[in-house]
């Protein structure tokens, strides 16, 4: 069941001739609808941290990838660079805009039940952090991006990132 789920989310599927699959930017915009809705700010750092802990509880929970993209060590935590591209613009201002492909908005289905409760999860955990906080909690000593710092290593490593989705569920984080 979890892998027809998932086909679903992940795999390459055709959608009135286009195959889709879900990127970080996909996953941005259902936190930025969360943060508009809510009236929470959310600044580029907080979205990169964000996405972070979501994407390690569910590979976690799963033991598949929300998404093909890789976590860079940057210095003040992980990073997608897709999304700090997009995004570098608003500083440390909230985000007030969506993602946009071809003036679409595009963000994953959350009839999922996995998705959903962990997005959830991680958006009811955090939202009233700002990014300074929550770039702290991923410089921990016990955390993927602090090894992989201290390593001079330009990406996280998967299996510490599993690591982190289990503290962070067990409610280290």
């Amino acid at each position: 069941m979890l892998y027809n789920l998932w086909k679903s989310l992940k795999k390459y599927r055709k959608k009135e001739g286009v195959y889709l699959v879900v990127t970080a930017l996909n996953v941005a915009n259902n936190f930025i609808k969360r943060a508009i809705e809510e009236k929470e700010s959310l600044s580029p750092m907080k979205l990169q941290k964000l996405l972070y802990f979501l994407y390690a509880v569910f590979y976690t929970k799963t033991g598949l990838q929300l998404f093909s993209e890789r976590f860079a060590t940057w210095k003040y935590g992980p990073v997608i660079d897709t999304v700090y591209q997009k995004f570098r613009d608003f500083g440390s201002s909230s985000i007030n805009k969506y993602c946009m492909n071809d003036g679409i908005i595009t963000s994953v289905n959350e009839e999922h039940d996995i998705f959903r409760q962990l997005i959830d999860m991680v958006w009811c955990k955090f939202k009233e952090k700002s990014g300074i906080e929550l770039s702290k909690i991923t410089h921990e000593e016990w955390t993927a991006w602090y090894k992989a710092y201290v390593e001079h290593e330009p990406f996280l490593n998967d299996s510490d990132i599993l690591k982190d989705g289990e503290i962070l569920i067990n409610g280290r984080g």
